[in-house]
């Protein structure tokens, strides 16, 4: 099937309100058989030719564009949904991503979308390089600040925490690139304020009360993060690293 006629099939559905599961569900076959109809990887039946027409209220010439539709059904019959084998699938939560070559199609159940993996792995590349120049600037920072502070108070102890402070930086990239509360360094934040109070005040107790936020805090992170729309780079992610470990 042509990429013109998965295109219509799949424009039809959205059109109409189904989802991939709702139309499959009408027509008895799986969702991943409406998802390859989509994708042009694999041709629907006569049947279920005729049963779509039927579900949109219009004719199989409509549907498939006239000499489209015998040649679909020719195709149809001489293979059904012929199979074509990614180099990797990988499913987790409701997604299901699979792997040709440099393609990765992400499927929801909603809607399938293409990603060039070449593209995927520069966007990485562009946040590790945004993460690299922010722990850069921050430790110049530290030290700056450290020296500054030391000299001018000559009170060098006091600013020992600026250095614990360093990983926080990169974290607020990391938390900004996933949308997710628990690639923060909280626990990290919460040890510099402690130090950083408790070193000229002497409080050392009781402020250790402080680190019971942490607690709080992933009690709070883990609902929200679990809650989130999961961004289809991060899925592409953990196929490719899930891909990777069963290729070692």
């Amino acid at each position: 099937m042509n990429i013109k006629t998965a295109d219509r099939l799949c424009t039809l559905r959205k059109e109409h309100n189904l989802s991939q599961e709702e139309l499959a569900e009408k027509l008895g076959v799986s969702r991943q058989a409406v998802s390859k109809w989509e994708r042009s990887e694999a041709s629907p039946d006569t049947d279920n030719l005729i049963e779509l027409a039927h579900i949109y209220g219009i004719s199989l010439d409509e549907l498939i564009n006239g000499d489209e539709a015998i040649e679909l059904i020719k195709e149809s019959k001489v293979e059904e949904e012929e199979e074509i084998k990614p180099d990797y699938r990988y499913e987790d939560d409701g997604y299901v991503v699979t792997i040709y070559g440099d393609e990765a199609i992400l499927d929801d159940g909603v809607e399938t979308r293409k990603y060039s993996i070449k593209e995927h792995r520069a966007k990485k590349n562009r946040i590790h390089t945004v993460k690299g120049i922010v722990d850069s600037i921050f430790v110049l920072l530290a030290v700056a600040t450290f020296l500054i502070a030391g000299f001018l108070t000559n009170q060098w102890v006091n600013f020992y925490f600026v250095f614990i402070l360093i990983p926080v930086a990169a974290s607020i990239v990391e938390a900004i690139y996933r949308r997710s509360m628990k690639a923060f360094a909280y626990p990290v934040l919460v040890a510099a304020i402690y130090c950083a109070i408790s070193q000229p005040t002497g409080l050392w107790h009781p402020l250790w009360i402080v680190f019971l936020t942490i607690p709080v805090y992933y009690a709070i992170a883990n609902p929200v993060d679990k809650n989130r729309k999961t961004d289809d780079f991060e899925v592409i992610d953990d196929a490719l690293d899930e891909m990777r470990s069963k290729k070692k």
